[in-house]
């Protein structure tokens, strides 16, 4: 048979043969390591070598019959254990309850038992010994590998600490089925327009930062993933705008399988929004626009929309994520549509104008 692990002869094998040729193999893509903060152990010791739960009682307490096979830990966040067994043997419930016994040892306190006899997996959380909450055969663990590492990962258990089990496909290696935003920044840095009458208004806003509030990353049924940003601009004005006109909440979609972790090779995550205002609208004049521009005499900070404008913004964000936050880069290209310009400035504001805008983002998850 060929695999993930290389070529091997399942039929001819021992359980030894199966500790080294699969397991081993799969503990090392996983991330495991002996001597290292995602440790393997093989042979622990026990100071008691009794099968208890409780308070040890040494007369009563029956002996635990060998040791797990592997134990990985993270440093100080959690263990979990792996029993094998040869391929000729079929799992069966007692293999699930021993392997339970190694991991419910207080002395080893593992979160999960694996159990595979090289021809199938079968995880089973501490608190259900009975039933695996997740199981697959050996040919199946490439393509399932994002869902075990979801599971099973170094950073996965790091989560295991204060997060519930998520058994659903997750959105990026380390990371759950869903992705909650919870703070961060974009920052643009360039805008450009080909109207040049309006190419020292739009340079007001370049350095200018908008604050992440929140929302999340989760997966369509259709298999993309789906991402809705809140945000706050530096100016209310422009949130009462983007609010008028139906982009308060950005949604951002990619067909990548995962976001990406790696820096050489982005997810790209793309956006379209289209809105409208009609004429009469009241905003407060935008900081760095004159008021002539809109109709109104110098001083004034309100102004009722004088014309009506549709427009189409394409957004491309390209990023990764890494240590909790996604970063990347952002460009964005709008484009207007106007309509009842009154005669004073339709020298001033053309029936088309399109605007770029390229910047930054940091975005923290959890």
């Amino acid at each position: 048979m060929t695999s993930l692990f290389g070529s091997y002869d399942i039929e001819t094998m021992n359980e030894a043969d199966v500790r080294e040729m699969i397991v081993r193999p799969l503990l090392h893509k996983l991330g495991y390591r002996q001597g290292t903060e995602a440790n393997i152990l093989t042979e622990k010791r026990l100071s008691y070598s009794k099968a208890f739960l409780g308070r040890k009682k040494p007369s009563k307490d029956p002996d635990l019959v060998g040791r797990a096979d592997y134990i990985c830990e993270i440093v100080s966040f959690g263990r979990w254990v792996v029993e094998v067994k040869a391929p000729s043997q079929e799992l069966t419930v007692d293999d699930a309850h021993q392997a339970h016994t190694y991991a419910a040892h207080p002395e080893i306190g593992a979160v999960f038992s694996l159990l595979t006899n090289g021809r199938e997996f079968q995880l089973y959380r501490l608190s259900a010994p009975d039933e695996p909450i997740f199981s697959w055969r050996t040919d199946e663990t490439e393509a399932l590998m994002p869902n075990i590492e979801n599971l099973l990962g170094p950073e996965a258990i790091k989560r295991r600490v204060h997060v519930p089990v998520d058994l659903k496909k997750p959105l990026a290696k380390g990371y759950n089925s869903k992705i909650q935003l919870s703070g961060g920044h974009l920052e643009y840095t360039r805008h450009s327009t080909d109207v040049q009458a309006f190419q020292d208004s739009i340079g007001h806003m370049d350095g200018m930062r908008a604050s992440v509030i929140g929302e999340a990353a989760y997966r369509l049924p259709d298999g993309r993933i789906q991402g809705e940003l809140d945000l706050a601009g530096p100016y209310s004005v422009l949130d009462q705008i983007n609010k008028a006109a139906g982009m308060d909440v950005l949604v951002f979609s990619t067909a990548d399988e995962f976001i990406s972790n790696n820096v050489e090779s982005p997810t790209i995550f793309q956006n379209v929004v289209r809105a409208a205002l009609r004429p009469g609208v009241e905003f407060p004049i935008p900081p760095g626009v004159p008021p002539a521009l809109v109709g109104q005499a110098p001083g004034a900070v309100k102004f009722p929309l004088p014309f009506g404008f549709a427009m189409t913004a394409f957004t491309e964000a390209v990023g990764y994520i890494q240590d909790d936050r996604f970063r990347g880069t952002f460009d964005i290209i709008y484009d207007f549509r106007f309509d009842s310009v009154p005669s004073a400035i339709q020298a001033m504001l053309p029936p088309q104008m399109d605007l770029r805008g390229e910047g930054t983002f940091d975005i923290i998850i959890k």
